[in-house]
């Protein structure tokens, strides 16, 4: 059966940090030292945090409408955690300006050319990411947000990705069956297991040429996607 519509997950699949925002922690690590404020390595600050992270995982689902005072309340966990105390709110704005940034990502080399085709072709195209409301103007911020329908970021679902519901919930939005839907993302646990474990089909974005967990369909990059259809 041709599927009717192809879901993209985003980060690491449609785009990426550039090395300066690797990673929430280097993003730390650098302000923090910039400020004076602390000396920290991205191990530590992670093995500080890793606890603290988990459990605000859960709590950014009660926030959905107010995310500035989630990530406000967040940073100031963070900083309890690592034991700053001097020049807070500075430290917080920094890293949201960071973060928030439309440079900290960058699409993919193929990522527009691969849409565009693929709209041409009758595809409807969707969004199912890991992340918050904030995503909606990161992906407007590229001029995709006319590209997809629906945009799927799990705050809403209140679950992450592998869990079944947050699939589901964007095969409602989308008002199709699993059948007639693919996912395509580089993760092979959130992914790929969890698109097919929901019923979908579904494509692993294997970047890194590194040996499949399991059998799968499977890319290196985009462009390899139409193919599979």
């Amino acid at each position: 059966m041709r599927p009717r519509v192809v879901f993209f997950d985003w980060g690491g699949t449609l785009a990426y940090r550039p090395p300066h925002v690797r990673s929430p922690e280097a993003v730390w690590v650098q302000v923090t030292r910039d400020l004076g404020v602390a000396d920290l390595t991205e191990e530590e600050i992670q093995a500080k945090t890793g606890a603290l992270d988990r459990d605000w995982q859960a709590k950014m689902y009660g926030y959905l409408g107010r995310s500035e005072q989630f990530w406000e309340e967040y940073n100031a966990a963070v900083m309890d955690s690592l034991g700053i105390q001097e020049r807070r709110k500075e430290v917080s704005q920094r890293i949201d300006a960071i973060l928030q940034d439309p440079s900290s990502q960058r699409l993919f080399p193929e990522t527009r050319e691969v849409l565009t085709r693929l709209r041409s072709e009758g595809y409807r195209l969707g969004v199912i990411s890991n992340s918050s409301e904030r995503l909606v103007t990161v992906v407007r911020n590229f001029e995709l947000d006319r590209e997809f329908d629906p945009i799927v970021f799990t705050q809403q679902v209140g679950a992450e990705k592998p869990d079944r519901r947050v699939f589901q919930f964007a095969l409602e939005r989308a008002d199709c069956s699993a059948p007639e839907a693919v996912h395509v993302g580089d993760t092979f646990e959130a992914d790929y297991l969890g698109a097919t474990r929901a019923g979908l089909r579904a494509i692993w974005v294997n970047r890194k040429g590194v040996p499949p967990p399991g059998p799968c369909a499977s890319v290196s990059d985009l462009r390899g996607v139409e193919a599979l259809l």
